[in-house]
């Protein structure tokens, strides 16, 4: 059994990931972690022969992840940079000059 993980922030509609879901073979419930930015299913066999659909999801600019799922837990910590990851802005070089 694998976990599907697909990320894409403000451009991940519930047609698409119904549509890469089916692609892959998947007939389980899709999970919304954050609605239109990131959503789970689970596959009962390996996709990684659905290259078709993975090469689609690059060019819609949506990240793929594909673990077993023993692997996958619940998220509980999210550790980033902030400038342009989340925040919309460069500032380092602003806090600097404060500094």
């Amino acid at each position: 059994m694998f976990t599907v993980t697909l990320v894409s922030p403000k451009r991940l509609s519930p047609e698409t990931v119904v549509s890469v879901r089916d692609g892959l073979g998947g007939l389980d419930e899709i999970r919304w972690l954050a609605p239109g930015e990131a959503a789970q299913f689970d596959l009962p066999n390996d996709p990684m022969h659905s290259s078709e659909i993975i090469q689609r999801c690059d060019a819609e600019q949506i990240d793929v992840v594909i673990l077993p799922k023993e692997l996958v837990c619940p998220k509980r910590l999210l550790v980033a940079d902030m400038e342009s990851t989340m925040i919309g802005q460069e500032c380092i070089a602003e806090l600097a000059a404060e500094a």
